[in-house]
């Protein structure tokens, strides 16, 4: 199962109890757990009122039957007119959720790139670059220390043990020589040791550095992603919103006889409901409630941060295998 955007990136926050510009980002559920439309009516014809004004969002239905006449006048009957529905806008989620999500997004994913230096207190690339860089020297002043043997010339202490074993090479000689230079050789073998020990951690941690930071790697495909994703106004709650009204329901009232109201289409699979219906439907009528709306939009919502979630997921993926593999 897909891992939640917001739980990858906040392993990369500020840890639990430490001051920091970086905590955790709010999680998707501040979307997809808040209802988007709320106090959903219905309202049947009446003389006292055009548009109902507790409405804000609303669909409306001219609805007309053929009057009988008793004699001395005409009766109509009772659901001849204008039916109103609608619902309450929740202004919360776009005034409030949304932007924390966003903004907490938009935070870890300055984080996690490499040039900003936005380091939180659990994570900082900066770390494992100077790391890599001080093993590199430290590799480099330990092989020059030790020195080689070569016939052009020996260097470091290797040149210095054979100035001890070669009478020709220095004039220190004897019993206390060889000993000394029995030391300097074993010296030798352990700072040589050191060495091989450190190119052992210096490699898999430059592999590390490189595998996350590539230009092509999963990290720069997840946060182009995310940055594509917060740079598009269609991907916000309110103009998902208004594209579900203005493309999929919008002119789709159809009068259902059964129930005497009018009804309209949900989602792009022609789905109808009532609005203002809630889980449990009346008299047995199927159709999706307000429950299936706000179901519908988080849909719309998920599927246009899909490309986001799949990065996301692919950069943790890579980096689980770069650690378990370096």
């Amino acid at each position: 199962m897909p891992r939640n955007v917001s739980d990858i990136v906040n392993k990369f926050a500020d840890k639990d109890g430490k001051s920091g510009t970086n905590p955790p980002m709010a999680n998707e559920g501040v979307i997809l757990d808040e209802p988007w439309l709320i106090n959903g009516k219905y309202y049947p014809p009446s003389n006292y009122f055009n548009q109902p004004d507790d409405i804000e969002l609303w669909w409306s239905y001219n609805h007309y039957e053929t009057p009988t006449y008793t004699g001395y006048t005409w009766s109509y009957p009772p659901n001849d007119g204008t039916h109103y529905a609608g619902y309450q806008l929740n202004e919360a989620m776009w005034n409030d959720h949304e932007p924390k999500f966003r903004d907490g997004l938009k935070r870890m994913i300055d984080v996690l790139k490499f040039h900003t230096g936005n380091w939180s207190t659990s994570y900082d690339m900066g770390t494992l670059t100077r790391i890599a860089r001080e093993l590199d020297a430290l590799e480099n002043d330990l092989r020059n220390f030790v020195g080689t043997e070569s016939k052009d010339g020996n260097t470091g202490l290797v040149k210095e043990f054979y100035k001890l074993s070669l009478p020709e090479e220095g004039g220190f000689q004897g019993t206390a020589a060889g000993a000394l230079g029995n030391r300097i050789y074993e010296l030798t073998g352990r700072l040589q040791d050191m060495y091989k020990q450190l190119e052992n951690i210096h490699e898999p941690l430059s592999k590390i550095h490189w595998d996350l930071g590539r230009p092509d790697g999963p990290l720069e495909k997840f946060i182009e992603a995310a940055e594509d994703w917060l740079g598009d106004e269609n991907t916000k709650v309110y103009n998902i919103l208004y594209d579900w009204y203005h493309n999929t329901t919008s002119g789709t009232q159809t009068w259902n006889e059964e129930r005497g109201q009018f009804q309209i289409t949900i989602n792009k699979d022609g789905v109808t409901g009532i609005v203002s219906d809630q889980d449990e439907q009346k008299e047995g009528v199927k159709g999706p409630t307000t429950t299936g709306i706000l179901n519908e939009l988080n849909r719309l919502w998920e599927e246009k941060f899909n490309d986001v979630q799949i990065k996301a997921n692919a950069f943790t993926d890579s980096v689980e295998s770069i650690y378990h593999t370096a």
